[in-house]
């Protein structure tokens, strides 16, 4: 119940973004599918999900995935007929990583508290209205518990990383999300 009403929320969100400047409408619209898919894109997305998460038209999100996919920005299961992240998405990211790679700085960090505590730790950064694991490293400890794969992605306060990156959030920022 609450995810159909956070993807309400995205989608109203979406309809309320700044007027942007001439021309660059298609953009923005890319940018939300390649975002929608990659909040789904273990289990991958039907055309109407993606049309309805997104809150644009059937018509106008089937030639956007089309195009991305000429692009290898998206893929598309034949069987399935679900749509995936597609390859140049993964070429561009280990391109741009290096600049923005939080997790070489963390490293010893992780490191250092699974070791403390045997426990497993998680690196998770917020992404817009989610969170992300971008890291994990594995305690000592002989129970675990793996609860988020490296490149998961939960809506903000789902989960315990999430719920700690939520409450270091302004007041009325909080609400938004409660």
């Amino acid at each position: 119940m609450k995810d159909e009403a956070r993807t309400a929320q995205r989608a109203a969100s979406a309809h309320r973004t700044v007027r942007s400047p001439s021309g660059t409408q298609s953009i923005q619209r890319a940018a939300r599918l390649l975002r929608e898919l990659a909040a789904r894109n273990r289990q991958g997305m039907r055309l109407i999900d993606v049309a309805h998460s997104s809150g644009l038209q059937r018509p106008t999100v089937h030639r956007m995935l089309k195009c991305l996919a000429a692009e290898n920005l998206v893929s598309q299961d034949p069987q399935s007929r679900r749509y995936f992240l597609g390859p140049l998405v993964f070429e561009l990211g280990i391109t741009a990583g290096p600049r923005f790679n939080i997790r070489d700085v963390c490293t010893d960090a992780l490191d250092r508290i699974a070791a403390e505590t045997g426990d497993t730790v998680f690196l998770t950064i917020r992404s817009g209205d989610d969170s992300l694991c971008v890291d994990r490293r594995e305690g000592s400890f002989p129970i675990k518990a793996f609860t988020v794969d490296v490149g998961v992605r939960r809506p903000l306060g789902v989960g315990a990383g999430s719920l700690a990156i939520l409450t270091a959030l302004p007041e009325e920022e909080i609400r938004e999300f409660v």
